[in-house]
């Protein structure tokens, strides 16, 4: 991490605990910040905010972006939001098939397709062999683009777990 930057850390539960200040920043980080990458572990998304449009990273340019593309320069980054979505939904996020020659961050940043595409349990259910490609079509699902503000987590019963907010200070 970059020496000159500073993290302050609202804490962890955020979206379940914070008092009314810590809520304030929250909303604040959420609504001048853009979503400019994510990491995804299961149903838990960490998505790295900023100004979407110049980040980079190694290898955006390359495809498929799951073999060649790391994380966000650190530089482009101002927060961090770590996303729990319900358990009885599905992330997803874009992934190669046999036969496609996948996508590249670069195409991401143009909003060609989403990083993240949330199922909800009934339409998961129905189609759960499916995949992200499936249910990126969708209209009943919830799709992440980088450029996108994360402000109506809640109305997808997504918690916020974990929210930084960094600084050059």
């Amino acid at each position: 991490m970059d020496k000159n930057k500073q993290i302050k850390n609202f804490g962890t539960d955020a979206s379940l605990n914070f008092d009314n200040a810590k809520k304030e920043k929250l909303n604040a980080l959420l609504k001048n910040n853009e979503v400019i990458d994510w990491e995804k572990k299961g149903n838990l998304v960490r998505f790295y905010l900023g100004k979407n449009g110049e980040q980079t990273g190694d290898d955006w340019n390359d495809a498929p972006w799951e073999d060649n593309g790391g994380i966000v320069y650190d530089r482009y980054v101002k927060g961090i939001i770590d996303i729990c979505f319900p358990f009885n939904g599905e992330a997803f996020e874009p992934i190669s098939v046999p036969m496609d020659i996948g996508h590249s961050k670069d195409e991401m940043i143009s909003r060609m397709l989403p990083c993240i595409v949330f199922a909800p349990q009934d339409l998961y259910d129905k189609y759960s062999w499916k995949g992200f490609n499936f249910f990126a079509m969708s209209n009943d699902t919830w799709k992440i683009y980088f450029g996108d503000h994360l402000t109506d987590y809640e109305k997808y019963g997504c918690v916020i777990i974990n929210a930084e907010e960094k600084s050059n200070d």
